[in-house]
């Protein structure tokens, strides 16, 4: 099940990337769903996701205060990869 979770987050990130540019934003929510597939198994994106909001401190407030209304998955995405909340959030389980 994890290996179908990956090929299927993978290739949403993928295809999505590709038609990102088209006038119907259907790319960017198919690279949100791929990143809330990915996201919370491989540590590598986890860091990636964080130096980028680190970097864009604005973008970060904005997602974390939306947050706490978004979906479980896309939920936690945020939340593991929050900079202001250090390198492990949550992972004291």
């Amino acid at each position: 099940m994890l290996l179908v979770r990956l090929t299927a987050g993978w290739l949403l990130i993928g295809v999505g990337t590709v038609i990102l540019p088209t006038p119907v934003p259907i790319g960017l929510v198919m690279v949100i769903v791929g990143l809330a597939l990915v996201a919370p198994r491989s540590r590598t994106l986890q860091g990636w996701l964080r130096r980028r909001r680190a970097a864009h401190p604005g973008l970060s407030r904005r997602l974390a205060a939306m947050a706490p209304r978004l979906p479980g998955a896309a939920r936690r995405v945020l939340e593991i990869t929050d900079p202001a909340a250090g390198a492990n959030p949550g992972r004291a389980e």
